[in-house]
Formats: structure tokens, C-alpha cells, sequence
């Protein structure tokens, strides 16, 4: 084999091999040698360490570019064995100053030093994880970064993409997302708050036997809300409970009852409220005019309680007398009734019945039904049951008494006077 030395052409017609490359110092199996057409190689103690392939591919520690489900074809590729597989930047820099970068960026242009502008939903660079499935590498996971919104000069709206591939798949499938907005999407595409998580259950977990499982909110003021689940090492034992800045206010206990501004359940009730004497303990209020309509009221006497509903003078006009209460009272139907449900005896009203009467007494509609979608999502119907509040009776009975009275009176004067007559 001969070796050209010439001024236009340089080096030529030697190939070399890694053992005996064809160019190289006084190491004569370490240098640069040719093993293939358009193909520039390196060798190190007769062993191939990197190369130059055809379509200027930069492979270090492999001859070959690895088959990838996602037919990407990368520029540089790093093969090693155990540590050797891996890649390092270092940064030197001053105190204060930034770490090592390495940054992705992307053009429509036809090279690096074409800025053509990318557009909302260009990708402009990924992170890929595979794992090799018997045959080629597959993506087990990625982090895509792609365009957010509409660029321009100084201004590069971006979102952060979190993938992984199923059990079962080939392919990855987005996990969670950061807009430019910086809300999280967790379940969407499309987050609406800074933490938007959708579909499936969500759990925040903490371990240990003595270890409290809360979620803190909290504003810039320093003003904080805790919800949490009191472990079964603390007490009052697996309660969850609502904390504020005041103390814990709210429990849910394990039998499902709830508690307000108390630590325990009174007398195995559903719902415990807990308030001072001479004070409302439950208020209603009109979600129209803020108004407040009715209220369950704590005596001074920290014994009794009011229930009472919206009654002031203020709220009426055209006040005058009920009259003919007595003909009212003579259509009404009270009856004895067995309960469905469990055949318990009961005494009262037919709700249609008394709303054909007074019509105060009652809520809702005869027969009447509402259609609903069940957890199948098939739409299915129920009734809508009737109510009777038989407290708006005392004003009608009141005044049938006082017309009774009347009537009592005048016939005791009318017997008095028959009794005393001469």
C-alpha cells in the first residue's frame, strides 16, 4: 500500500485499521483511521472509541446507530458500559454564577443559523428515556417542551410535557403537563387553575403510625386552611377535619357525622353544631339579596333552642285579619297511616290533601318525578316527594279558636239569658 503526500489532495490512499491506524504519533495503535466510505474513525490501544459515520452521525463507543421504535436517528450517540455510559458537563464559573446548561432549541429554518419563527405547538426540544424490548430500544418515558402560545421577538411562550408508556404499549402517553401560565395539569391538556388534576382518585398519603395525612392552603398574608385525617396514633382518632387560623372547626369522624367547632360527637348524631348561649348556631340565608330567611337559635338559657323563620313586620304589607278559619279548618283531613318503608304507624296529613287547603303547608308537586343519570351514566327517573311544614297551620287553628270562642261566647250569653229570663 502506498501513501500520497500532495498539496491539493493531502493524505491518501491509506485506510489503516484501529490496530494500526493511518495516521498517529509514536503510539503506533492510537490515531485516526478510514474504515469506510466517507467514514472518519479513532482508535485508543487498538480499539475503535469514535466515529464519524457517512451522514456525519458523532458515535462514541459504538460503530452503529441503535434501532428505535421512534425512528429517531440522533447526530450523536454515547455508548459505554456500566459508569461509561454516560455523558457530563461541567461549568467553571465564579461565585454566584450559573451551572452547566445544556439547551435544546429548535427553528423552522434550515439550519442552526436560521431563526425562521416556530409557531403554537411546535415542539422545540424532548428528553427521551428507552429501554432496550428484545429487539429495539422503546420509550419508557419523555419530557416534550413544545411551543405555548404565539411567538414573536422576545417572546417564546412554552409548556413542559410529562409522558410515560403504559404496561402493554409501545408508546408514551402524556401524564402531566406546565403551561405558560404555569398552571399544572395533571389528567388534562387544558389546565384552568395552577393545579388542575382530572380523572381517577387522587390521594395525598402520609406514612407512619403516628403520622397525620393535610393539605395546607395558605395566601401571601399568612392566613391558612388545613384539611386533614388524624392518624390512628393521635386524637380524636381518623377524623378528618377542616383547621383554620382559629383552630380546627370542622370534623367528619369515622361513623360520618359531622362536627362544627367541636372535637367529638354528641349522642351518635349526623350533625353536631356547636354554639354559645343567646347565639344562632345554623342561619339560612337567600343566595338572591344575602338576606337572612331562617335560623336555629341557642336560648340564653344554654338549654332550649328557637327554630325560627322569617317573620319582622318589615318584610310584609297588606296586613289584615284572617277571617273564615273555622270553614278552613272544617275541610281539613288529618288521618292515620302505616309508613312503607318499615310499617311504623303515623298520624298527620296527606301532603296533596293539605296543599288543596293551605297551601303554605306544603312543597312540591303531587306525582311529581325527576329524571336523573345514574353511576352507568343511563338516565333514569325518581320521584320527587312532597313536604309538610304543619307549623304554618298555628296561624289558621289560632283563628279558627279565637272564631270558636267567639261563637262559645255568644252562645253562653244566649244561654245565660234563657236561664235567667223570668
Amino acid at each position: 500500500m502506498s501513501l500520497i503526500l500532495s498539496g491539493t489532495d493531502g493524505l491518501s490512499d491509506v485506510d489503516g485499521t484501529a490496530a494500526t491506524p493511518a495516521i498517529r504519533g509514536t503510539d503506533a495503535n492510537t490515531g485516526i483511521f478510514f474504515p469506510a466510505a466517507d467514514t472518519i474513525a479513532f482508535s485508543e490501544g487498538g480499539a475503535e472509541v469514535a466515529r464519524f459515520d457517512s451522514s456525519s452521525n458523532l458515535l462514541v463507543g459504538t460503530s452503529n446507530i441503535p434501532s428505535n421504535r421512534d425512528t429517531v436517528t440522533p447526530k450523536f450517540i454515547v455508548n459505554g458500559a456500566g459508569a461509561a455510559g454516560s455523558m457530563q458537563v461541567v461549568r467553571n464559573t465564579t461565585v454566584g454564577g450559573g451551572g452547566a446548561i445544556l439547551e435544546l432549541t429548535a427553528t423552522r429554518g434550515t439550519d442552526a443559523n436560521s431563526y425562521t419563527i416556530l409557531q403554537s405547538g411546535d415542539g422545540v426540544g424532548s428528553v427521551i428515556f428507552g429501554g432496550a424490548d428484545g429487539t429495539q430500544f422503546t420509550p419508557a418515558a419523555q419530557i416534550t417542551a413544545q411551543v405555548d402560545g404565539t411567538p414573536g421577538a422576545n417572546d417564546m411562550p412554552g409548556r413542559l410535557i410529562f409522558s410515560t408508556t403504559a404496561d402493554g404499549a409501545g408508546s408514551v402517553t402524556e401524564r402531566m403537563r406546565i403551561d405558560s401560565s404555569g398552571n399544572v395539569g395533571i389528567g388534562t391538556a387544558s389546565p384552568a387553575v395552577k393545579l388542575h388534576v382530572s380523572g381517577g382518585t387522587q390521594r395525598i398519603q402520609s406514612t407512619g403510625s403516628t403520622s397525620n395525612a393535610f393539605l395546607t392552603l395558605q395566601n401571601d398574608v399568612g392566613t391558612q386552611a388545613i384539611l386533614g385525617i388524624v392518624s390512628s396514633g393521635n386524637s380524636p382518632a381518623n377524623n378528618f377535619y377542616i383547621e383554620t387560623n382559629a383552630g380546627k372547626t370542622v370534623y367528619v369522624d369515622t361513623g360520618g357525622q359531622l362536627i362544627l367547632k367541636r372535637t367529638a360527637a354528641v349522642n351518635a348524631a349526623s350533625f353536631v353544631c356547636s354554639a354559645t348561649q343567646n347565639t344562632r348556631a345554623v342561619s339560612f340565608v337567600n343566595n338572591n339579596n344575602n338576606n337572612e330567611v331562617g335560623y336555629i337559635f341557642l336560648n340564653n338559657d344554654g338549654t332550649t333552642t328557637q327554630y325560627a323563620s322569617s317573620s319582622d313586620y318589615r318584610l310584609k304589607e297588606n296586613i289584615v285579619p284572617m277571617t273564615d278559619a273555622l270553614s278552613v279548618v272544617a275541610q281539613l283531613k288529618p288521618v292515620k297511616y302505616k309508613w312503607k318503608i318499615n310499617g311504623a304507624d303515623g298520624q298527620g296529613f296527606i301532603a296533596h290533601e293539605l296543599q288543596a287547603v293551605i297551601p303554605d303547608c306544603v312543597t312540591g308537586e303531587k306525582d311529581d318525578v325527576e329524571t336523573y343519570t345514574d353511576e352507568n351514566g343511563n338516565e333514569q327517573k325518581r320521584p320527587r316527594y312532597q313536604g309538610v311544614d304543619t307549623s304554618f297551620l298555628v296561624a289558621t287553628l289560632t283563628a279558627a279558636i279565637q272564631e270558636q270562642q267567639t261563637l262559645i261566647t255568644a252562645l253562653t250569653a244566649r244561654i245565660t239569658a234563657l236561664e235567667t229570663a223570668p
